[in-house]
């Protein structure tokens, strides 16, 4: 499924998919709308990753910081993702690409992140504004020790967190655009996007969102059917519905497995917070999207075929 484009896209998975966010820091139903025009726009070949942090904790975790991930346990899961998403990479001859992240985020981040050695115990009220630190997350670390001992050439970047985050989160910042419009076009310029393209005056709408805008539904599909950038995924992505998209691997063998378990444990946090979910069963030709579906038969999970 090699194709030879100008950029490759490696995407952290709640930019296609806020659902999987943890409750309370989410300004968008689905997906991060313009970088999903973007890259729809651009026909740009795009693989999303999986979230190690939904199937580890589950979707009502707290808010963390790095230093909650950063245990043995949460490295090892972060290890054998990386390793097999690195492996589906090499299948389909993707050796070049950007990996793209989320400001912030202790897993995810690659500018700044939040880091607070204090957080742990009994909950209390934290100054989220006052643990922002330059670094990596923990599961973009873990990538880009894999991505590099395999040799591939790739770019790091992470969105802006005014772009993420509801209002007043980005203030505070140091190595990010403050509000939406420099956002844009940082990630813009980043992605080689004509940035008069896009719908600027409905994204700036978001600047004055403070509630958590999660829509609790969530389309599984197979890589190839969101490759094709085409009206059956426009109207889920309409109607507010994350992705949940499986790299096209016609091999199954123990990392392919290990990432497919945690794709189960992640459809089976959404369900348990009462998310809709919706699974492609049509035509595809991804080996692994097969066993997908057999394993989401075999464990009987309410789910909706389409």
């Amino acid at each position: 499924m090699g194709v030879n484009i100008k950029t490759n896209i490696v995407l952290g998975h709640c930019i296609f998919n806020m659902n999987s966010r943890a409750p309370g820091i989410a300004i968008w139903e689905g997906v991060v709308e313009p970088l999903y025009h973007m890259i729809k726009e651009s026909k740009y070949w795009v693989l999303q990753l999986p979230c190690p942090e939904t199937s580890y904790i589950n979707i009502r975790r707290w808010w963390f910081v790095y230093e909650q991930y950063d245990n043995p346990h949460y490295r090892k899961l972060c290890k054998q993702l990386a390793i097999a998403i690195a492996e589906i990479l090499l299948e389909n001859n993707i050796r070049e690409f950007k990996l793209i992240g989320l400001g912030l985020s202790p897993s995810c981040g690659c500018r700044e992140i939040q880091s607070d050695p204090t957080w742990g115990g009994k909950p209390r009220e934290v100054d989220v504004k006052a643990n922002i630190k330059p670094g990596k997350g923990v599961w973009i670390e873990t990538l880009e020790s894999v991505f590099s001992n395999y040799g591939f050439d790739f770019k790091l970047y992470d969105i802006s967190p005014a772009i993420i985050y509801p209002k007043g989160r980005a203030e505070c910042t140091k190595l990010y655009p403050k509000n939406m419009v420099d956002s844009l076009k940082d990630l813009a310029t980043e992605l080689g996007f004509d940035l008069s393209k896009l719908r600027i005056n409905e994204y700036l709408i978001k600047e004055s969102i403070t509630e958590d805008q999660r829509s609790g539904k969530v389309l599984v599909i197979p890589q190839e059917v969101l490759l094709k950038w085409d009206i059956f995924l426009d109207e889920y992505i309409s109607k507010g519905y994350g992705l949940i998209s499986i790299p096209y691997s016609k091999v199954v063998n123990y990392d392919r497995l290990v990432l497919l378990e945690e794709v189960i444990n992640q459809i089976k946090n959404h369900i348990g917070v009462g998310h809709k979910v919706v699974v492609y069963n049509r035509e595809f030709r991804s080996g692994l999207y097969k066993v997908l579906i057999k394993m989401i038969t075999e464990e009987g999970l309410s789910i909706r075929w389409v």
